[in-house]
């Protein structure tokens, strides 16, 4: 069995669309999202949208969630104003699906057990970085799932720990570790329990992002073109 894990999307539906096709030629059977879906890119409801449309799992990340309670998780006027731009482009509806979205889910398949959440079992906002010391790992794993699996810090990395394992998945937008192109995870389940991990990175149209966020008149659009390093 073959599970695509995602986080990230950011409100960029060029990135996504890019994952998503390079998921469809690895033959993954189930694809999840861990967070993020919108805020700070330009076309949010084209995510929230293209998530539903395809029943992709999902659980909420800090934007998700300060965008629902329209509340910034930092006071700082770049939060404020794609706050502000989002809730405008989102129909009460998807926010009302993006409210559904719980904080952490988890699943068995073949006997292996997969959890996953945004940042933290605890919340939303907390950073765990590859370097994290062993007991912030063991809080990450403290349910005791063989799989857990996070996004947030927007840099993939995979940690065994005694059998098991704790993923950073990567983002689709807006990269924080140097390659601009989306990285997204493929976790394999074999039929005896076996478990593999390959993270990927899948280049996308980035000059084709940044003139959707012209068009939509994002805020603050050189911070985009920056972090898509444009």
């Amino acid at each position: 069995m073959r599970i695509a894990l995602f986080s990230d999307v950011h409100a960029n539906p060029v990135a996504l669309e890019a994952v998503l096709a390079d998921m469809d030629q690895q033959q993954v059977d189930v694809r999840i999202c861990l967070g993020d879906l919108v805020g700070a890119g330009p076309d949010p409801a084209a995510v929230v949208d293209k998530l539903r449309q395809l029943n992709i799992p999902a659980v909420r990340g800090n934007w998700d969630e300060a965008v629902v309670h329209n509340r910034p998780f930092k006071d700082e006027t770049y939060i404020r104003e794609h706050l502000r731009f989002t809730r405008e482009r989102l129909s009460q509806e998807q926010l009302d699906y993006l409210a559904s979205l719980p904080l952490k889910r988890e699943w068995e398949w073949q006997g292996v057990r997969v959890e996953v959440f945004h940042a933290t079992p605890d919340n939303v906002m907390d950073v765990v970085n590859p370097d994290a010391p062993p007991e912030a790992v063991e809080r990450q794993m403290a349910s005791g799932a063989d799989v857990v699996a996070y996004g947030h810090i927007h840099r993939p990395y995979v940690r065994w720990q005694q059998g098991k394992v704790l993923i950073s998945v990567g983002y689709c937008s807006l990269h924080l570790d140097g390659d601009a192109r989306a990285a997204y995870t493929v976790l394999e389940l074999g039929d005896d329990g076996s478990v593999s991990v390959t993270q990927r990175r899948i280049p996308y149209d980035r000059q084709r992002a940044v003139a959707l966020a012209e068009q939509a008149g994002l805020p603050m659009l050189d911070g985009f073109r920056r972090l898509l390093m444009i």
